[in-house]
């Protein structure tokens, strides 16, 4: 028995429709490549995620906040 598996494209560009992963689906990637998250990073990340922080604006914090503790 097999899957039909169809690729998505948008009807009006026809460009391929991309959907975001997931926290599970990410941490399984992770584990694969052999990388994990400290528990520091962790609770950033979950403390930026309660403030309602999403997208390119958590990046953005991350990213500061590694600056910061470099510097």
């Amino acid at each position: 028995m097999s899957k039909i598996v169809k690729t998505q494209r948008e009807a009006s560009t026809g460009r391929f429709i991309q959907t975001n992963l997931g926290k599970a689906k990410a941490s399984k990637f992770a584990l694969v490549e052999g990388m994990s998250l400290n528990s520091d990073s962790r609770d950033l990340i979950s403390r930026l995620e309660r403030r309602g922080l999403k997208g390119d604006a958590l990046r953005k914090e991350i990213i500061s906040s590694f600056a910061t503790k470099q510097g």
